[in-house]
Protein backbone atom coordinates (compact mmCIF):
# COMPACT_ATOMS: atom_id res chain seq x y z
CA UNK A 1 0.00 0.00 0.00
CA UNK A 2 1.12 3.50 -0.93
CA UNK A 3 0.33 6.80 -0.40
CA UNK A 4 -0.07 9.17 -3.51
CA UNK A 5 1.48 12.37 -2.71
CA UNK A 6 -0.31 15.88 -2.30
CA UNK A 7 2.26 18.60 -2.88
CA UNK A 8 5.14 19.72 -4.29
CA UNK A 9 6.59 21.10 -0.67
CA UNK A 10 6.58 18.06 0.79
CA UNK A 11 9.63 17.09 2.92
CA UNK A 12 10.97 13.41 3.86
CA UNK A 13 12.24 12.10 7.15
CA UNK A 14 14.61 9.53 7.00
CA UNK A 15 16.11 7.48 10.34
CA UNK A 16 19.00 5.27 10.78
CA UNK A 17 19.14 3.95 14.01
CA UNK A 18 22.88 1.95 14.13
CA UNK A 19 24.14 -0.10 16.71
CA UNK A 20 26.28 2.97 18.32
CA UNK A 21 24.33 5.97 16.62
CA UNK A 22 21.27 7.01 15.45
CA UNK A 23 21.46 9.36 12.36
CA UNK A 24 18.16 11.63 11.53
CA UNK A 25 17.86 13.86 7.95
CA UNK A 26 15.27 16.05 6.43
CA UNK A 27 15.19 15.89 2.98
CA UNK A 28 13.18 18.02 0.18
CA UNK A 29 11.72 15.82 -2.50
CA UNK A 30 14.64 17.09 -5.26
CA UNK A 31 16.89 15.31 -2.92
CA UNK A 32 18.59 17.77 -0.86
CA UNK A 33 19.11 17.14 2.81
CA UNK A 34 17.79 20.50 4.88
CA UNK A 35 18.95 19.22 8.22
CA UNK A 36 20.44 16.44 10.19
CA UNK A 37 21.22 15.41 13.67
CA UNK A 38 22.60 12.60 15.82
CA UNK A 39 22.61 10.90 19.24
CA UNK A 40 24.87 8.23 20.84
CA UNK A 41 23.54 4.67 21.61
CA UNK A 42 25.39 2.22 24.26
CA UNK A 43 26.05 -1.35 25.02
CA UNK A 44 26.42 -2.97 27.93
CA UNK A 45 28.42 -6.02 29.00
CA UNK A 46 27.49 -7.69 31.80
CA UNK A 47 29.59 -11.00 31.26
CA UNK A 48 32.52 -11.03 28.61
CA UNK A 49 31.16 -11.78 25.07
CA UNK A 50 27.90 -10.28 26.09
CA UNK A 51 26.30 -7.00 24.29
CA UNK A 52 23.17 -5.78 25.90
CA UNK A 53 20.74 -2.50 24.89
CA UNK A 54 17.55 -1.31 26.55
CA UNK A 55 14.99 -0.61 23.72
CA UNK A 56 14.23 2.36 25.44
CA UNK A 57 17.09 3.76 24.65
CA UNK A 58 16.40 2.91 20.93
CA UNK A 59 13.74 5.23 21.12
CA UNK A 60 14.94 8.13 23.20
CA UNK A 61 18.21 7.74 20.39
CA UNK A 62 15.07 8.60 17.49
CA UNK A 63 13.61 11.51 19.78
CA UNK A 64 16.93 13.42 19.93
CA UNK A 65 17.87 12.73 16.62
CA UNK A 66 14.81 13.70 14.77
CA UNK A 67 14.29 16.34 16.89
CA UNK A 68 17.86 18.21 15.92
CA UNK A 69 17.65 17.74 12.35
CA UNK A 70 14.00 19.17 12.24
CA UNK A 71 15.62 22.09 14.41
CA UNK A 72 19.00 21.92 11.69
CA UNK A 73 16.30 21.92 8.89
CA UNK A 74 14.34 25.40 10.46
CA UNK A 75 11.01 23.96 8.27
CA UNK A 76 7.56 24.22 9.81
CA UNK A 77 7.03 20.53 11.35
CA UNK A 78 3.76 20.25 9.05
CA UNK A 79 5.81 20.01 6.20
CA UNK A 80 6.83 16.49 7.02
CA UNK A 81 4.98 14.56 5.04
CA UNK A 82 6.32 10.33 5.21
CA UNK A 83 9.02 8.70 7.26
CA UNK A 84 11.56 5.50 6.67
CA UNK A 85 13.45 3.84 8.53
CA UNK A 86 17.02 2.41 8.45
CA UNK A 87 18.63 -0.19 11.31
CA UNK A 88 20.77 -2.61 12.83
CA UNK A 89 20.02 -5.53 12.23
CA UNK A 90 19.82 -8.59 14.12
CA UNK A 91 19.68 -7.57 17.89
CA UNK A 92 16.27 -8.80 19.18
CA UNK A 93 14.23 -8.69 22.73
CA UNK A 94 11.16 -9.86 23.97
CA UNK A 95 8.15 -7.72 24.90
CA UNK A 96 5.24 -8.24 26.77
CA UNK A 97 1.56 -7.68 24.98
CA UNK A 98 1.92 -4.35 25.77
CA UNK A 99 5.14 -3.34 23.89
CA UNK A 100 7.15 -3.13 27.17
CA UNK A 101 10.14 -4.74 27.64
CA UNK A 102 10.88 -8.08 29.63
CA UNK A 103 14.48 -7.88 29.79
CA UNK A 104 17.78 -6.46 28.00
CA UNK A 105 17.77 -7.00 23.91
CA UNK A 106 20.76 -9.08 22.43
CA UNK A 107 22.88 -7.15 20.16
CA UNK A 108 23.68 -9.19 17.03
CA UNK A 109 27.05 -8.83 17.55
CA UNK A 110 26.49 -10.91 21.86
CA UNK A 111 27.78 -14.44 21.63
CA UNK A 112 24.61 -15.96 22.56
CA UNK A 113 23.86 -15.03 19.08
CA UNK A 114 26.22 -17.55 17.87
CA UNK A 115 24.90 -21.47 18.15
CA UNK A 116 27.27 -23.63 20.09
CA UNK A 117 26.02 -26.96 18.52
CA UNK A 118 25.21 -27.28 14.85
CA UNK A 119 23.11 -30.26 13.96
CA UNK A 120 23.45 -30.91 10.54
CA UNK A 121 19.84 -31.83 9.76
CA UNK A 122 18.87 -28.87 11.08
CA UNK A 123 21.32 -26.59 9.40
CA UNK A 124 20.65 -28.62 6.14
CA UNK A 125 17.31 -27.55 6.67
CA UNK A 126 18.18 -23.82 7.20
CA UNK A 127 19.98 -23.60 4.25
CA UNK A 128 16.99 -24.81 2.18
CA UNK A 129 14.95 -22.03 3.40
CA UNK A 130 17.40 -19.10 4.34
CA UNK A 131 20.29 -19.49 2.01
CA UNK A 132 22.92 -19.46 5.15
CA UNK A 133 23.66 -23.37 6.63
CA UNK A 134 24.30 -22.89 9.83
CA UNK A 135 21.82 -21.62 12.83
CA UNK A 136 23.59 -18.20 14.17
CA UNK A 137 21.87 -15.19 14.70
CA UNK A 138 18.16 -16.04 15.92
CA UNK A 139 17.95 -19.32 15.99
CA UNK A 140 20.93 -19.42 18.58
CA UNK A 141 19.63 -16.12 20.22
CA UNK A 142 15.75 -17.46 20.91
CA UNK A 143 17.09 -20.75 21.75
CA UNK A 144 19.65 -19.03 24.63
CA UNK A 145 16.32 -16.81 26.25
CA UNK A 146 13.96 -19.87 25.78
CA UNK A 147 16.55 -21.96 28.06
CA UNK A 148 17.53 -19.04 30.13
CA UNK A 149 14.95 -16.96 29.87
CA UNK A 150 12.06 -19.28 29.95
CA UNK A 151 9.41 -16.77 32.09
CA UNK A 152 10.16 -14.29 29.28
CA UNK A 153 7.21 -16.78 27.25
CA UNK A 154 4.12 -16.35 28.74
CA UNK A 155 0.63 -16.34 27.80
CA UNK A 156 2.06 -13.26 25.88
CA UNK A 157 4.55 -11.83 24.34
CA UNK A 158 6.09 -10.20 21.45
CA UNK A 159 9.59 -11.25 19.91
CA UNK A 160 10.94 -7.86 18.60
CA UNK A 161 14.00 -6.39 16.40
CA UNK A 162 15.20 -2.68 16.47
CA UNK A 163 13.26 -2.08 13.08
CA UNK A 164 9.85 -3.78 14.36
CA UNK A 165 9.99 -1.62 17.58
CA UNK A 166 10.35 1.50 16.26
CA UNK A 167 7.63 0.45 13.90
CA UNK A 168 5.46 -0.06 16.56
CA UNK A 169 6.39 3.23 18.45
CA UNK A 170 5.79 5.22 16.09
CA UNK A 171 2.22 3.14 14.38
CA UNK A 172 1.38 0.80 16.98
CA UNK A 173 2.05 -1.96 14.19
CA UNK A 174 4.74 -4.40 14.46
CA UNK A 175 6.21 -4.52 10.93
CA UNK A 176 9.48 -5.55 9.71
CA UNK A 177 10.86 -6.69 5.95
CA UNK A 178 12.62 -9.37 4.29
CA UNK A 179 15.94 -7.49 4.27
CA UNK A 180 15.87 -7.32 8.66
CA UNK A 181 14.58 -11.03 8.55
CA UNK A 182 17.35 -12.20 6.50
CA UNK A 183 20.04 -10.71 8.98
CA UNK A 184 18.25 -12.65 11.58
CA UNK A 185 18.92 -15.83 10.05
CA UNK A 186 14.82 -16.07 9.80
CA UNK A 187 14.20 -15.51 6.44
CA UNK A 188 12.45 -17.53 4.02
CA UNK A 189 14.20 -16.59 0.52
CA UNK A 190 11.28 -18.06 -2.02
CA UNK A 191 8.33 -16.36 -0.24
CA UNK A 192 10.27 -13.15 1.65
CA UNK A 193 8.61 -13.90 4.70
CA UNK A 194 9.48 -14.93 8.26
CA UNK A 195 10.81 -18.92 7.61
CA UNK A 196 8.10 -20.79 9.40
CA UNK A 197 10.07 -24.25 10.20
CA UNK A 198 12.83 -22.21 11.56
CA UNK A 199 10.65 -20.54 14.47
CA UNK A 200 8.52 -23.81 14.88
CA UNK A 201 12.10 -25.68 15.74
CA UNK A 202 12.51 -23.34 18.71
CA UNK A 203 8.36 -23.88 19.95
CA UNK A 204 7.92 -20.16 18.93
CA UNK A 205 4.02 -19.47 16.97
CA UNK A 206 3.74 -16.39 14.02
CA UNK A 207 2.50 -14.45 15.65
CA UNK A 208 5.04 -13.59 18.49
CA UNK A 209 7.10 -11.68 15.73
CA UNK A 210 5.61 -8.54 13.86
CA UNK A 211 4.07 -8.72 9.78
CA UNK A 212 6.80 -8.96 6.97
CA UNK A 213 6.06 -5.97 4.44
CA UNK A 214 8.14 -4.99 1.48
CA UNK A 215 10.30 -2.22 2.34
CA UNK A 216 8.61 1.06 1.58
CA UNK A 217 5.47 0.18 2.02
CA UNK A 218 3.20 1.67 4.66
CA UNK A 219 3.77 0.25 7.97
CA UNK A 220 1.17 2.29 9.44
CA UNK A 221 0.06 6.17 10.28
CA UNK A 222 2.37 8.08 12.70
CA UNK A 223 -0.03 8.31 16.16
CA UNK A 224 -0.38 10.89 18.00
CA UNK A 225 2.36 10.25 20.96
CA UNK A 226 4.91 9.81 18.93
CA UNK A 227 4.34 12.79 16.82
CA UNK A 228 4.24 14.90 20.07
CA UNK A 229 7.64 13.32 21.14
CA UNK A 230 9.10 14.15 17.27
CA UNK A 231 7.85 17.41 16.90
CA UNK A 232 5.81 16.97 13.14
CA UNK A 233 2.16 15.80 12.42
CA UNK A 234 0.05 13.02 13.39
CA UNK A 235 -1.29 10.77 10.25
CA UNK A 236 1.45 10.92 7.96
CA UNK A 237 2.49 7.32 6.70
CA UNK A 238 5.92 5.14 8.36
CA UNK A 239 7.24 3.44 5.83
CA UNK A 240 8.10 -0.49 6.69
CA UNK A 241 11.56 -0.50 7.79
CA UNK A 242 14.92 -1.85 6.13
CA UNK A 243 18.01 -3.39 6.74
CA UNK A 244 20.90 -0.36 7.29
CA UNK A 245 23.51 -1.82 4.74
CA UNK A 246 20.75 -2.59 2.26
CA UNK A 247 19.51 0.85 2.62
CA UNK A 248 22.84 2.51 2.53
CA UNK A 249 23.27 0.61 -1.04
CA UNK A 250 19.70 2.21 -1.69
CA UNK A 251 21.13 5.90 -1.10
CA UNK A 252 24.00 5.16 -3.08
CA UNK A 253 22.50 3.95 -6.23
CA UNK A 254 24.19 0.65 -5.82
CA UNK A 255 20.66 -0.71 -7.29
CA UNK A 256 22.00 -2.04 -10.55
CA UNK A 257 23.13 -5.64 -11.09
CA UNK A 258 27.14 -5.90 -10.15
CA UNK A 259 26.92 -2.66 -8.17
CA UNK A 260 29.32 -3.32 -5.04
CA UNK A 261 28.95 -0.95 -1.46
CA UNK A 262 31.92 -1.00 0.58
CA UNK A 263 30.80 0.56 3.74
CA UNK A 264 33.30 1.42 6.72
CA UNK A 265 32.40 1.79 9.70
CA UNK A 266 33.02 -1.06 12.97
CA UNK A 267 32.60 -3.58 10.30
CA UNK A 268 33.61 -3.12 6.89
CA UNK A 269 30.98 -4.46 4.76
CA UNK A 270 30.48 -5.66 1.30
CA UNK A 271 27.39 -5.74 -0.48
CA UNK A 272 26.69 -6.74 -3.87
CA UNK A 273 23.44 -6.18 -5.70
CA UNK A 274 22.54 -8.79 -8.34
CA UNK A 275 19.40 -9.46 -10.23
CA UNK A 276 19.55 -13.30 -9.50
CA UNK A 277 19.82 -15.37 -6.06
CA UNK A 278 23.53 -16.73 -4.84
CA UNK A 279 23.64 -19.08 -2.37
CA UNK A 280 26.99 -21.06 -1.03
CA UNK A 281 27.02 -23.69 1.69
CA UNK A 282 30.25 -22.73 2.67
CA UNK A 283 30.83 -18.84 2.11
CA UNK A 284 30.03 -16.32 4.89
CA UNK A 285 28.31 -14.36 2.12
CA UNK A 286 24.52 -13.53 3.16
CA UNK A 287 22.37 -14.19 0.71
CA UNK A 288 18.96 -12.03 1.08
CA UNK A 289 16.26 -9.92 -0.59
CA UNK A 290 16.76 -6.68 -1.26
CA UNK A 291 15.25 -3.41 -0.21
CA UNK A 292 14.87 -2.66 -4.42
CA UNK A 293 12.14 -4.71 -6.01
CA UNK A 294 13.70 -7.51 -8.30
CA UNK A 295 16.93 -7.18 -6.58
CA UNK A 296 18.91 -9.70 -4.25
CA UNK A 297 21.96 -9.03 -2.50
CA UNK A 298 24.98 -11.06 -1.26
CA UNK A 299 26.80 -9.18 1.88
CA UNK A 300 29.99 -10.13 3.65
CA UNK A 301 31.64 -8.19 6.54
CA UNK A 302 35.18 -8.24 8.04
CA UNK A 303 33.52 -8.07 11.31
CA UNK A 304 36.98 -6.28 13.26
CA UNK A 305 37.06 -3.44 10.43
CA UNK A 306 37.27 -0.24 11.49
CA UNK A 307 38.52 -1.73 14.98
CA UNK A 308 41.80 -3.01 13.70
CA UNK A 309 43.17 0.16 13.33
CA UNK A 310 41.05 1.87 16.39
CA UNK A 311 43.29 -1.21 18.18
CA UNK A 312 46.90 -0.16 16.74
CA UNK A 313 46.14 3.55 17.93
CA UNK A 314 45.29 2.20 21.27
CA UNK A 315 48.39 0.12 21.44
CA UNK A 316 50.28 2.97 20.41
CA UNK A 317 48.54 5.65 22.75
CA UNK A 318 47.35 7.36 19.77
CA UNK A 319 44.10 9.49 20.65
CA UNK A 320 41.80 9.58 17.12
CA UNK A 321 43.24 13.00 15.51
CA UNK A 322 42.70 12.08 12.02
CA UNK A 323 43.88 14.87 10.21
CA UNK A 324 47.45 14.30 11.99
CA UNK A 325 46.88 10.14 11.61
CA UNK A 326 46.23 10.18 7.84
CA UNK A 327 48.80 12.79 7.32
CA UNK A 328 51.35 10.34 8.94
CA UNK A 329 49.93 7.51 7.36
CA UNK A 330 50.88 9.36 4.00
CA UNK A 331 54.43 9.85 4.73
CA UNK A 332 54.90 6.03 4.73
CA UNK A 333 55.45 4.46 1.38
CA UNK A 334 53.13 1.86 -0.20
CA UNK A 335 53.24 -1.38 1.31
CA UNK A 336 54.57 -0.28 4.65
CA UNK A 337 58.35 -1.07 3.90
CA UNK A 338 57.12 -4.68 4.73
CA UNK A 339 54.77 -4.46 7.39
CA UNK A 340 51.90 -6.87 7.03
CA UNK A 341 48.66 -6.21 9.46
CA UNK A 342 46.34 -9.48 8.76
CA UNK A 343 43.21 -7.60 10.82
CA UNK A 344 41.26 -11.09 12.04
CA UNK A 345 40.84 -9.43 15.46
CA UNK A 346 37.36 -11.73 15.86
CA UNK A 347 38.20 -14.26 13.38
CA UNK A 348 38.22 -14.31 10.19
CA UNK A 349 34.91 -13.62 8.59
CA UNK A 350 35.40 -13.22 4.93
CA UNK A 351 34.93 -15.29 2.27
CA UNK A 352 34.63 -18.04 4.77
CA UNK A 353 34.40 -18.39 8.40
CA UNK A 354 37.29 -19.29 10.90
CA UNK A 355 36.21 -18.24 14.41
CA UNK A 356 39.90 -20.08 15.68
CA UNK A 357 41.98 -17.58 13.40
CA UNK A 358 43.70 -14.72 14.44
CA UNK A 359 45.26 -11.01 13.99
CA UNK A 360 48.75 -10.95 13.46
CA UNK A 361 51.68 -8.15 12.73
CA UNK A 362 54.48 -9.51 10.41
CA UNK A 363 57.56 -8.27 9.02
CA UNK A 364 57.53 -5.63 12.01
CA UNK A 365 61.46 -4.84 12.83
CA UNK A 366 63.47 -1.94 14.43
CA UNK A 367 63.33 0.62 11.72
CA UNK A 368 59.74 0.57 11.97
CA UNK A 369 57.44 3.31 13.15
CA UNK A 370 53.79 3.35 14.45
CA UNK A 371 53.16 5.29 11.53
CA UNK A 372 54.16 2.10 9.77
CA UNK A 373 51.57 0.33 11.71
CA UNK A 374 48.60 2.17 11.21
CA UNK A 375 49.17 2.00 7.45
CA UNK A 376 49.42 -1.31 7.59
CA UNK A 377 46.08 -2.10 9.38
CA UNK A 378 44.69 -0.16 6.61
CA UNK A 379 46.37 -1.65 3.93
CA UNK A 380 45.30 -5.18 5.64
CA UNK A 381 41.52 -3.92 5.50
CA UNK A 382 41.79 -3.41 1.86
CA UNK A 383 43.56 -6.59 1.61
CA UNK A 384 41.00 -8.59 3.10
CA UNK A 385 38.22 -6.64 0.94
CA UNK A 386 40.03 -7.33 -2.04
CA UNK A 387 40.06 -11.39 -1.02
CA UNK A 388 35.59 -10.54 -0.43
CA UNK A 389 35.69 -8.89 -4.20
CA UNK A 390 37.33 -11.58 -6.11
CA UNK A 391 34.95 -13.87 -4.47
CA UNK A 392 32.21 -11.50 -6.02
CA UNK A 393 33.35 -10.98 -9.21
CA UNK A 394 33.39 -14.64 -9.76
CA UNK A 395 29.77 -14.15 -8.88
CA UNK A 396 29.21 -11.11 -11.46
CA UNK A 397 30.30 -8.03 -9.31
CA UNK A 398 31.64 -5.32 -11.17
CA UNK A 399 34.76 -4.03 -8.91
CA UNK A 400 34.77 -1.25 -11.54
CA UNK A 401 31.71 0.26 -9.38
CA UNK A 402 32.53 0.00 -6.12
CA UNK A 403 31.44 2.82 -3.88
CA UNK A 404 32.69 3.34 -0.71
CA UNK A 405 30.70 4.74 1.76
CA UNK A 406 31.40 5.20 5.81
CA UNK A 407 33.75 6.93 8.31
CA UNK A 408 36.87 5.75 5.81
CA UNK A 409 35.06 7.16 2.85
CA UNK A 410 35.94 10.85 3.56
CA UNK A 411 39.54 10.21 4.53
CA UNK A 412 41.72 11.49 1.94
CA UNK A 413 43.88 8.33 1.93
CA UNK A 414 41.85 5.30 2.81
CA UNK A 415 39.61 5.24 -0.08
CA UNK A 416 42.79 5.64 -2.44
CA UNK A 417 44.86 2.67 -0.62
CA UNK A 418 41.39 1.01 -1.21
CA UNK A 419 41.47 1.75 -4.96
CA UNK A 420 45.51 0.99 -5.79
CA UNK A 421 45.03 -2.33 -3.69
CA UNK A 422 41.55 -3.72 -5.61
CA UNK A 423 43.51 -2.16 -9.00
CA UNK A 424 40.00 -0.39 -9.71
CA UNK A 425 38.74 3.01 -9.41
CA UNK A 426 36.54 3.85 -5.85
CA UNK A 427 34.46 6.35 -5.68
CA UNK A 428 33.92 7.65 -1.88
CA UNK A 429 30.84 9.08 -0.50
CA UNK A 430 32.11 12.31 1.23
CA UNK A 431 29.28 13.66 2.74
CA UNK A 432 26.41 12.43 4.57
CA UNK A 433 24.97 8.89 5.73
CA UNK A 434 23.42 7.25 2.31
CA UNK A 435 21.83 4.40 4.86
CA UNK A 436 19.60 7.67 5.88
CA UNK A 437 19.05 9.05 2.98
CA UNK A 438 17.99 5.40 1.75
CA UNK A 439 15.80 5.57 4.24
CA UNK A 440 14.13 8.74 3.00
CA UNK A 441 13.73 7.25 -0.28
CA UNK A 442 11.75 4.27 1.64
CA UNK A 443 9.27 7.31 3.05
CA UNK A 444 9.33 8.34 -0.80
CA UNK A 445 7.97 5.26 -1.99
CA UNK A 446 5.06 5.12 0.96
CA UNK A 447 4.04 8.57 -0.74
CA UNK A 448 3.93 6.90 -4.07
CA UNK A 449 7.33 9.36 -5.26
CA UNK A 450 10.18 7.94 -6.64
CA UNK A 451 13.65 7.55 -4.73
CA UNK A 452 15.20 10.70 -3.79
CA UNK A 453 18.31 11.86 -6.09
CA UNK A 454 21.50 9.78 -5.10
CA UNK A 455 24.04 12.45 -3.27
CA UNK A 456 26.37 13.96 -5.77
CA UNK A 457 28.78 14.32 -3.14
CA UNK A 458 31.13 11.77 -4.73
CA UNK A 459 34.78 12.05 -4.76
CA UNK A 460 36.91 9.53 -7.54
CA UNK A 461 39.48 7.85 -6.01
CA UNK A 462 42.05 5.83 -9.11
CA UNK A 463 45.03 3.68 -8.73
CA UNK A 464 48.24 4.94 -8.63
CA UNK A 465 50.19 3.01 -10.48
CA UNK A 466 53.58 2.66 -8.66
CA UNK A 467 51.43 1.90 -5.58
CA UNK A 468 49.52 -0.76 -7.10
CA UNK A 469 52.55 -2.74 -8.23
CA UNK A 470 54.00 -2.47 -4.96
CA UNK A 471 50.11 -4.10 -3.51
CA UNK A 472 50.15 -6.41 -5.94
CA UNK A 473 53.81 -8.07 -4.28
CA UNK A 474 52.31 -7.23 -0.77
CA UNK A 475 49.15 -9.38 -1.79
CA UNK A 476 50.98 -12.42 -2.76
CA UNK A 477 52.38 -12.24 0.90
CA UNK A 478 49.23 -11.69 2.58
CA UNK A 479 47.39 -14.39 0.72
CA UNK A 480 50.61 -16.82 1.90
CA UNK A 481 50.20 -15.44 5.49
CA UNK A 482 46.82 -16.50 5.08
CA UNK A 483 47.46 -19.62 4.01
CA UNK A 484 50.22 -20.41 6.84
CA UNK A 485 48.60 -18.98 9.45
CA UNK A 486 45.78 -21.13 8.72
CA UNK A 487 47.51 -24.49 8.46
Amino acid sequence: MHMKSRAGSELLLGVDAGTTLVKAAVYALDGACLGSGEARQGVTSQQPGWAEQQPADWWRGVRRAVREALQGAGVACERVAAIGISTQGGTLAVFDGRGRTLGPALVWSDIRQRAQQQDEAACEEQFALTGLAHLNMSPAALGWMKKNRGEWFGASYRIGYVPDYLTFRLTGEWVSDATNLGICNLCDLRTGDIALPAIERLGLPRDSFAVTRQAGEIAGMLNAKAAKELGVREGIPVAAPGHDQYCAALGAGCVEDGDLLLSTGTAWVVLLTTTRLITDRKSSFWPGRHVHPGRWGLMGAISSGGCTLDALLELTRQRADWERINAAIESVPAGSDGVLVIPHLVGRTLPSWNSEARGAILGWSLGHRREHLWRAAIEGLAMETRVGCEYLAARGADTRRLRMVGGAARSSVWPRIVASVLGSTVHACVSESVAVRGAACLAARALGLPDLPQTLQWEEHRPVRECQERYERAFARYREALRRLED
